[in-house]
């Protein structure tokens, strides 16, 4: 699934694969690197890994341990400063149901958010924050 090249990168930073075509991803990720101050993730569109360009979840690859679904989101909440990291208590909410809700946004995220027509495209002060594998 996840390349061993990703997993070894993931050691240096937390790799996030997101849907560069979803505009929902997409606000995610810009929303992410706002709040990641100590610029811990690294990101990558699942588009730019033929392996995964079909998968419809963002994935999570850290320190070798890949992570799918609202797994995702508990993870990199986790990571972040204060206030954001005190939701990460959602981790009590059975997977099952997180995965269910996730599962239902995922599969209508282009009806409800839309889609571009081209992936995310970094700005200057972002480009470092993108890996192209």
């Amino acid at each position: 699934m996840v390349s061993n090249e990703l997993k070894a990168l993931s050691k240096q930073h937390p790799i996030i694969l997101f849907d560069g075509e979803c505009i929902m991803c997409n606000g995610f990720i810009q929303w992410l690197i706002k709040r990641d101050n100590n610029q811990i993730f690294r990101y990558a569109t699942l588009q730019s890994q033929s392996d995964l360009s079909d998968f419809d979840s963002v994935i999570l690859v850290d320190d070798e341990h890949v992570f799918t679904k609202s797994d995702v989101s508990i993870q990199v909440l986790k990571k972040l400063a204060l206030p954001w990291s005190l939701l990460s208590c959602l981790v009590i909410v059975p997977t099952v149901i997180r995965d269910k809700a996730y599962d239902i946004i995922a599969r209508n995220r282009y009806r409800w958010f839309g889609k571009k027509d081209q992936c995310y495209i970094p700005t200057q002060e972002e480009q470092s924050l993108f890996i192209d594998v």
